[in-house]
C-alpha cells in the first residue's frame, strides 16, 4: 500500500472493539440456598465498542479504557451487591461499564458460572447482556 493510500485508510476510521476475557470472580450469587452460602466461581467477558479512534492514531492510554479500569469495575459490581440471577449481573456490569467513560457506546458483558451444584455434567451456564448508550 502506498503512503497515500496508507492516509486514505485512516481517514476513512475504524471499529475498534475493547475485549476482556476470563475475569475471574468467586461470589455468592445464586437462587439457591447453597449458592447463596458456599458460592460460586464466575467467569466475566466484556466486549466495549466505542470512540476509541484517537487511541489507534496516538497510541495513547489516556485516549482509550484501561483494561485495569474494565477489571476493577467487574469485581466491584460483584462484590457490591448479591445477585439472584446472572443475568442481572451481567446487566449490571454492562451498565457500571457504560457510565464509567464517555467513550464507551456499547457494552457487552457474558457472565459465566463455573460452579454448579445441581446440575451434574454441565461445565457452566451463561447469560449475555448488551447495552448501548442512549
Amino acid at each position: 500500500m502506498s503512503e497515500s493510500n496508507d492516509a486514505d485508510a485512516h481517514q476513512v476510521g475504524a471499529c475498534v472493539r475493547l475485549k476482556v476475557a476470563g475475569i475471574e470472580v468467586a461470589a455468592k450469587h445464586g437462587v439457591y440456598p447453597e449458592e447463596r452460602h458456599l458460592g460460586n466461581r464466575f467467569r466475566v467477558d466484556v466486549e466495549l465498542d466505542g470512540d476509541f479512534e484517537h487511541a489507534v492514531q496516538s497510541d495513547n492510554i489516556t485516549d482509550t479504557v484501561d483494561v485495569d479500569q474494565i477489571v476493577a469495575t467487574v469485581r466491584k459490581i460483584s462484590r457490591q451487591h448479591r445477585y439472584n440471577l446472572i443475568e442481572s449481573l451481567a446487566d449490571a456490569i454492562a451498565h457500571a461499564l457504560l457510565a464509567s467513560d464517555p467513550k464507551v457506546e456499547q457494552a457487552f458483558v457474558r457472565v459465566s458460572k463455573l460452579t454448579l451444584h445441581r446440575l451434574e455434567n454441565v461445565a457452566s451456564t451463561a447469560a449475555e447482556v448488551t447495552r448501548r448508550r442512549p
